[in-house]
């Protein structure tokens, strides 16, 4: 795996880290109910 594989690989952890943290973010907030996980009905 050459230099712009593990670029790849780390741009893709970055960003799954941050969405992580905005879906936590979210969900400790309690603005989570969005989407068929958290059914508002």
């Amino acid at each position: 795996m050459g230099k712009k594989g593990i670029e790849t690989l780390v741009g893709l952890f970055v960003l799954m880290g941050m969405l992580g943290l905005v879906f936590l973010a979210l969900k400790a907030a309690n603005l989570a109910s969005f989407g068929a996980a958290t059914p508002t009905r």
